[in-house]
């Protein structure tokens, strides 16, 4: 008889090496096919669908929504039809979506300091504990196994503790720091994997790379002036001023290939495509999908282009591959009414564009003072790969760009 199959976490690639469990789309004992999606997981990148690599049962599930477990653990195994269930670790109860009022899965991953319990390997009759719960009871004495959970499919969480008439009272001890006890006007919520991911990674660019920011102000009325006419000769939506600086940014790498780069094992990499990563807010925390070849788009292929991945970014649908591989980034908090800021590189690129509000205030034209529009720019770049002059220079071109549009046709 075949031999059952186990269904792993898959291994993404570059990603935190863990993944939250977000939807079981099978149930223990459902017989499944060669190719069925069981299952949703989200990585700090994306969220993605398990397939099932046999046909059988699903038997053993061993974890459930919202537990966060390392890649290429074994979750669940599909054994061949007809041969007798393991069972070792399924729940008896359908592993249904979570209720409506609890929190969102992937809002609630296990807690850094409990990733010793999540790292070992699953044993038979796990009880469902939230983090704190676990670590209360362990500093009790107490056995979960032996507590009525009231959270989602019977997870333990603090306030069964204190219900549950066997749990010992607590020794007299200083008071808690605000990081790890709640409070009637607080609640501490650990990281979700994406999170957690942003944090290490902005830290790691702050701490490892000299970062230098230059801001320069352009006169953006002939930009604006551009932008209305042509929106107004194009369907309603399919354009933004995001695009426009994709399109001026894009020239102005092809102008000044040194900012076109990574660094990496102590060099530089140059590139001779033009890959623009494009930093979008999402509920699920800041994603970045990449435009490939920007430089060889048109205006309205850049903003089919930006709409799909902005749209696909929020819903977390974008593939790993449309998040990779991006040679300079470009963040826009005009939208937020945001006029300056200092943007982080993103690593291992050497630089990364900040665009601001566009304000309306007196500017000087010749020797005249009129009304006009301006946009305050922002260049990070990394110190190692470019010195101050260069990444000057490149700034200087993108403003020559955004005051001269009309350039962008020569």
């Amino acid at each position: 008889m075949a031999a059952s199959i186990e269904v792993l976490i898959p291994n993404a690639g570059q990603t935190s090496g863990e993944a939250t469990i977000v939807r079981w789309l099978k149930q223990p004992g459902e017989m499944i096919r060669y190719g069925d999606i069981l299952l949703e997981v989200e990585t700090d990148k994306a969220t993605l669908e398990v397939e099932a690599a046999a046909s059988g049962i699903l038997d053993d599930v061993r974890y459930v929504e919202g537990d966060v477990v390392p890649v290429l653990t074994a979750i669940a195994v599909i054994r061949p039809e007809g041969s007798p269930a393991e069972n070792k670790g399924a729940s008896p109860e359908p592993l249904a979506a979570l209720p409506a009022n609890a929190p969102s899965p992937s809002s609630t991953p296990a807690a850094a300091t409990d990733l010793i319990a999540i790292m070992r390997v699953h044993r038979p009759n796990r009880t469902l504990a939230s983090p704190l719960a676990r670590r209360l009871a362990a500093k009790t004495g107490l056995d979960l196994q032996q507590v009525r959970g009231s959270g989602p499919r019977g997870r333990v969480m603090k306030a069964d503790l204190s219900r549950h008439p066997a749990t010992p009272a607590a020794a007299p001890t200083a008071a808690p720091s605000a990081a790890t006890a709640d409070t009637p006007d607080s609640r501490w919520e650990p990281f979700s994997v994406i999170r957690r991911a942003i944090a290490e990674r902005l830290t790691a660019s702050v701490r490892d790379i000299p970062q230098v920011t230059l801001t320069t102000e352009a006169d953006s009325e002939a930009l604006v002036e551009l932008y209305g006419r042509l929106k107004a000769d194009l369907e309603p939506g399919t354009l933004s001023l995001t695009d426009l600086f994709v399109k001026i940014t894009a020239a102005a790498l092809r102008a000044a290939p040194t900012l076109n780069a990574w660094v990496e094992n102590n060099g530089v990499r140059r590139f001779e495509a033009i890959h623009i990563g494009l930093a979008v807010d999402t509920d699920r925390g800041l994603m970045v999908p990449v435009i490939r070849h920007a430089d060889t788009k048109g205006l309205s292929q850049l903003g089919q282009e930006r709409r799909d991945l902005a749209e696909r970014a929020r819903l977390g649908q974008l593939r790993l591959e449309e998040m990779h591989g991006a040679t300079f980034t470009i963040t826009n908090l005009g939208p937020y009414d945001i006029d300056a800021f200092t943007p982080i590189i993103n690593p291992p690129e050497c630089a990364i564009l900040g665009i601001g509000r566009i304000v309306k205030k007196a500017v000087v034209r010749g020797d005249v003072l009129v009304p006009g529009k301006t946009v305050t720019l922002s260049l990070t770049f990394d110190h190692r790969s470019n010195d101050g002059a260069p990444a000057a220079r490149f700034l200087q071109q993108i403003k020559n760009l955004v005051e001269k549009p009309h350039l962008l046709m020569a």
